[in-house]
């Protein structure tokens, strides 16, 4: 027995079938049982994703993120679930349509030079019982691009002039590896 105004969390918060039955003694000492009714307690879809590029970490020019939602406990109707991408600072929240789950950062995100930083992903799902359930954030990181300067040039040259050394910058260090 279930004492005050039960809930169903308070005895039936496990998955499955139960019967449920309402016992009442009145003052005058009759007690009564009513009819068992059935109830049924559906889980929630257990919903997770994976980047398709098998990395979370994308340059902020990058135009293509592909993410494949899972469910381990049920398949996927893509069109029941939604993907949600949110930065805490500056505020931003992009939910994609729902059953995308492609999107492109370089035009989708903020605008450089807000866009680089660490986005939160959630795969938001509602299973074929209305059982909604949202999948554990995964990290989306977006690199900025390197601050590419070159030094080295004069503001004119003549054909007979000595070679001229090249350094190429980036956020004014030298850095060697690029291609001139």
């Amino acid at each position: 027995p279930l004492p005050g105004s039960p809930t169903l969390a308070d005895r039936n918060s496990k998955a499955g079938i139960y019967e449920v039955t309402y016992t009442y003694t009145d003052g005058n000492g009759c007690t009564n049982t009513s009819s068992a009714v059935q109830i049924i307690v559906t889980p929630l879809p257990d919903v997770s994703f994976i980047f398709n590029s098998g990395t979370n970490s994308y340059c902020e020019d990058a135009t293509s993120v592909i993410l494949t939602p899972n469910r381990a406990n049920g398949s996927i109707v893509p069109a029941n679930g939604f993907f949600r991408i949110t930065r805490s600072s500056p505020a931003f929240t992009l939910n994609l349509a729902t059953g995308d789950n492609n999107f492109n950062p370089s035009t989708e995100l903020l605008p450089v030079p807000d866009r680089a930083g660490t986005y939160q992903i959630t795969y938001n799902y509602t299973d074929e019982n209305g059982c909604i359930n949202v999948s554990p954030a995964q990290n989306l990181i977006i690199n900025p691009l390197p601050d590419l300067s070159i030094t080295g040039f004069s503001s004119s040259y003549c054909v007979s002039d000595v070679d001229v050394t090249l350094s190429g910058l980036n956020g004014g260090t030298p850095v060697t590896g690029g291609i001139f």
